[in-house]
């Protein structure tokens, strides 16, 4: 699997814990929106894009919020940390 796609997991509430696999390569906007259960993510390495709100947020009473105590996991240097920072997001490397 290269591509989460766009709302792949949407509002997906009971979800607590994934595992991407190794073969991700691109996560397409709102992929993980409003799974507000799910506190982290680790990302592969071999991730190499990760679009506008598609991990971390939840869309709520009209607008776009940060999920509370989320946290991004992924390799220094990488597209997760990456996306962490222009996202307003926590961040810890793995």
């Amino acid at each position: 699997m290269e591509h989460i796609s766009t709302g792949s997991f949407r509002n997906c509430k009971s979800l607590r814990k994934i595992r991407l696999p190794e073969s991700a390569r691109y996560i397409y906007e709102r992929a993980f929106n409003g799974c507000t259960a799910l506190k982290s993510i680790t990302v592969p390495a071999g991730v190499v894009s990760i679009t506008k709100h598609a991990i971390g947020f939840s869309y709520e009473h009209g607008e776009m919020k940060r999920i509370a105590g989320f946290v991004l996991r992924g390799p220094p240097g990488s597209a997760a940390e990456a996306y962490a920072a222009q996202s307003g997001i926590a961040f810890e490397p793995v």
